[in-house]
């Protein structure tokens, strides 16, 4: 998260906290209810939480009562008047609550997929009118609707309970987006999240460490003492996933493997709860063969990337990424006629297979 962007909130939220003034800030948009967006982020330096900001385009409404507020006490510090995209918005202070990374679904982005900004001058302006009024909430004085102390405490604790440094986790999100080194999205990892809210995973099998973000990611899927081993060929890539991993809290659970993913996959016995395939694309047909092997009684197969730029469903057949576009489809055959398997192809991301071994197989 960064201070001064939009974002979408997760669902989990609103099932964590059910206070009853708190803004889901939904609105109809062309007859259709636009997915909870607009969040503008305020971050607190002191207690280092984000708040957000709901924002509306309910503009004459707020109009009317901002008015109101001047004329009766002369100020309003709870309700400001901005341009976003264009168009003038209402940024609810008095409606302003706290949040976590975890609960942040994804960046609310423009038709160009850029991050939306104010005004420096109008976020300054939003940022000293917050602080102004968390300041007087901390004191007494509740100018904000929700009980947002009480929310604030309670994410403190989960931030102190968490099982990972989510500080680290998303500096080493945003670095590895700004060198353009391939992390999961935030989609596949949302999707990934609630397939696993039921299951006990105890073992991870990861081919394609990266940096390590996805590996540190599926370290909140764990039971207690469980592992993740994960698969990485660039030395590179190896060296930054251990400094990251470390940085991140979470060396005890994450074990790396340096080396061709060929090579120490039928070195590997046992069985995984889950394995995440995000690697070689001209190789995944012989990652499944291995997946199937080290996959336990009701397992989990993901495999990212399965549609490849849209290439896989298409009819391409350029030379250039003839191979992997070939091999994936191979693998989309292999996992979807398998009876062993049920399997889905869902469309986000670039592409995500699920594939759950069924839960009368036995090996």
């Amino acid at each position: 998260m960064e201070k001064g962007k939009f974002y979408f909130i997760k669902d989990s939220f609103y099932k964590l906290f059910k206070e009853e003034k708190l803004m889901k800030n939904k609105e109809i948009i062309d007859l259709k209810e636009h997915n909870r967006p607009c969040f503008y982020t305020y971050y607190d330096e002191n207690t280092k939480i984000y708040w957000l900001i709901p924002i509306s385009s309910k503009t004459e409404k707020y109009r009317k009562i901002y008015n109101y507020k001047m004329q009766k006490n002369k100020i309003c510090d709870t309700i400001v008047f901005g341009n976003v995209l264009g168009y003038e918005k209402v940024f609810l202070i008095q409606n302003m609550f706290p949040i976590i990374q975890e609960f942040i679904q994804k960046e609310y982005k423009n038709k160009d997929n850029k991050s939306v900004a104010v005004t420096s001058i109008l976020q300054k302006r939003i940022d000293e009118k917050a602080q102004k009024v968390l300041k007087l909430q901390r004191i007494g004085i509740n100018l904000i609707f929700p009980d947002v102390l009480k929310m604030e405490e309670k994410l403190l604790e989960i931030l102190k309970e968490s099982k990972m440094n989510k500080v680290e986790l998303e500096k080493i999100k945003e670095k590895a987006l700004a060198e353009h080194i391939p992390i999961i999205m935030d989609d596949t990892l949302e999707v990934i999240e609630k397939l696993l809210e039921d299951k006990k995973i105890h073992r991870i099998l990861e081919i394609g460490t990266a940096v390590g973000y996805s590996a540190i990611c599926f370290s909140e899927f764990l039971e207690d003492g469980g592992n993740i081993d994960t698969i990485e060929r660039e030395e590179e890539r190896v060296i930054k996933a251990r400094e990251n991993i470390k940085k991140a809290e979470v060396e005890d659970k994450i074990n790396i493997y340096f080396g061709d993913a060929v090579e120490i996959l039928p070195t590997f016995e046992g069985k995984y709860d889950m394995i995440f395939i995000d690697a070689a694309k001209g190789k995944y047909p012989f990652f499944l063969s291995h997946a199937l092997r080290l996959l336990s009684d009701d397992g989990i197969i993901l495999a990212d990337n399965v549609l490849y730029k849209g290439y896989v469903m298409s009819d391409y057949n350029k030379h250039k990424q003839r191979t992997a576009v070939r091999n994936l489809r191979e693998y989309i055959k292999e996992v979807t006629e398998n009876p062993d398997l049920e399997t889905e192809i869902l469309e986000v991301g670039d592409g995500l297979a699920v594939s759950i071994r069924k839960e009368d197989e036995i090996i």
